[in-house]
């Protein structure tokens, strides 16, 4: 099983790849997961980890 750190830098990694190819900006992704811009920034910039659970919304839309 993942554990909740390489999901989280599974996810950083994918949101780069994201925001390279697609420009979204962080306040339209922060409103489509459901978090502030701040978390979303501070989580980006690697100050915290999501909990699994939240990690798993994260997810759910990167992989749309």
């Amino acid at each position: 099983m993942i554990s909740k750190q390489e999901l989280n830098d599974e996810l950083r990694t994918q949101w780069k790849a994201q925001q390279d190819k697609y420009g979204t900006p962080i306040v339209f992704f922060a409103n489509k997961v459901g978090f502030s811009k701040t978390t979303i920034r501070r989580w980006i910039s690697g100050e915290f980890n999501f909990s699994i659970g939240s990690a798993q919304v994260v997810q759910a839309y990167l992989n749309k």
